[in-house]
């Protein structure tokens, strides 16, 4: 469903659309965004795939308006993705139900949610290294 959604998007100009939206909003901080929009992508979907699938065509526009290397972008969306779908509310339901030993989502949260700010400082340091 992620993919069909992200073909239609770039195949309507859609996600161009909103890359270049975005990009003329943010202005200099364009590239800054591609690491919360990556984690949150994640974290909605639950899957670092439906992730890629949802948002990268969005934040490869943003980074091309940006002038961001389009393989910086990408690894920092995977990166940013792969942490957000790991402490999805889906997944973390999932572990919980397959443990059934009681332990709830808020639990695991504390322990994962630390790591989210230090992969976003690591992400916003190749965004101004790829910058230059």
């Amino acid at each position: 469903l992620y993919v069909l959604m992200a073909r239609l998007m770039a195949a309507s100009g859609a996600a161009a659309e909103l890359a270049r939206a975005a990009a003329a909003a943010l202005g200099p901080a364009a590239p800054y965004a591609l690491p919360p929009l990556g984690f949150v992508s994640g974290q909605v979907t639950g899957s670092n795939v439906a992730s890629n699938a949802a948002l990268l065509p969005v934040q490869l526009g943003i980074a091309e308006a940006s002038g961001l290397p389009l393989r910086v972008a990408v690894a920092i969306h995977n990166a940013a993705g792969g942490l957000g779908a790991g402490t999805s509310f889906a997944v973390l339901a999932l572990i919980c139900g397959l443990l059934a030993d009681g332990t709830r989502p808020r639990a695991i949260w504390r322990y994962l949610l630390p790591m989210a700010a230090p992969m976003l400082v690591l992400c916003w340091v190749a965004v101004a290294w790829a910058l230059g």
